[in-house]
């Protein structure tokens, strides 16, 4: 919940501490940005870089599995959670945060499962080798009229 401001601050106390330990490298280390533009596009280039990674990974799952947590942000707003857990011909067991989506209006079974649907799609994930689903237990996830089934 902080703003990206502070790699400006850090850079000075980086800047300060190196001219006192190792005056000769202060070069190296004086034209490195820590801007709140740079930090915010770095930020944003790692995650680009994890989500493919993860794409690139689930592509090779023999089977795998969803954690589904619903939860609420600091601004009310419902969120689901997507964990998934996959094993591929090596059985090399990935598990990883797929997705944080916000649900918008509802939050019922069909909702949520209209989302993993949706998240399926996007990471381009064949729920044919699903092998399981595991919930936070909330009523609309295992409730008795509308449960979310895939």
């Amino acid at each position: 919940m902080k703003p990206f401001t502070d790699g400006d601050y850090i850079k000075e106390c980086i800047v300060a501490a190196v001219e006192e330990i190792c005056p000769e490298k202060i070069s190296l280390f004086t034209p490195i940005s820590l801007s709140h533009q740079t930090v915010a596009r770095r930020i944003d280039d790692i995650s680009t870089e994890i989500s493919a990674t993860l794409d690139r990974v689930s592509k090779k799952f023999l089977y795998f599995s969803l954690a589904l947590d619903e939860t609420t942000d600091i601004n009310d707003t419902a969120q689901l959670a997507i964990f998934i857990r996959g094993v591929d011909s090596k059985m090399d067991v990935t598990e990883e945060l797929l997705d944080l989506v916000s649900m918008k209006d509802a939050t019922t079974g069909i909702d949520i499962k209209e989302a993993v649907i949706n998240c399926a799609e996007v990471h381009q994930i064949d729920l044919k080798n699903l092998i399981g689903i595991t919930t936070d237990g909330a009523p609309s996830m295992v409730g008795k009229i509308t449960e979310l089934l895939i």
